[in-house]
């Protein structure tokens, strides 16, 4: 994380690498179920705050 007053914050994130390569034959085509996550969006300056609803 690095904090930057007045220019925001950064995250970074590190996710793991698979194991294993998905070949084509591999690769479904059927949609994925609908998410059920939320993301929770904060800043402190209002128009980002309304834009990020």
């Amino acid at each position: 994380m690095a904090r930057n007053p007045g220019n925001g914050t950064k995250f970074w994130v590190y996710l793991p690498r698979p194991d294993s390569v998905i070949s084509p034959q591999m690769q479904t085509t059927a949609r994925p179920e609908p998410a059920k996550e939320r993301i929770l969006f904060v800043d402190d300056d209002p128009v980002l705050a309304v834009i990020g609803r």
